[in-house]
């Protein structure tokens, strides 16, 4: 399966912020997104935490943002976007206060 792009910036500022009870869940994914890319978490930045509300498909990255309109998963997952760069890319993850799921990688 070829990973989905993100999008390139769009000059909107995205929020560095990372919320309060976040701070675990990110230290998590940077770790998990260190193993992966076998780079040390020091290299790795937060580039945006993001609050959402995903359907179960969206969460676990089973769907693309074209379907997430036509989603009719009933269940909601409230939870992060956690935005990461190192080595000139990025990286997301969807996480709730019990998991961080990799989702995809932009250049």
């Amino acid at each position: 399966m070829t990973p989905e792009v993100l999008p390139g910036p769009t000059g909107a500022k995205l929020p560095t912020e990372i919320p309060a009870g976040a701070e675990t869940i990110v230290r998590l994914a940077k770790e998990d997104l260190g193993k992966r890319l076998r780079v040390s978490v020091d290299s790795i930045t937060v580039v945006a935490v993001i609050g959402q509300e995903f359907s179960t498909d969206a969460f676990y990255c089973r769907t693309t943002k074209g379907r997430v309109a036509k989603d009719e998963s009933p269940a909601v997952i409230s939870g992060v976007s956690i935005l990461l760069s190192a080595s000139g890319r990025r990286y997301e993850y969807h996480a709730n206060d019990q998991m961080a799921v990799f989702c995809r990688s932009s250049p």
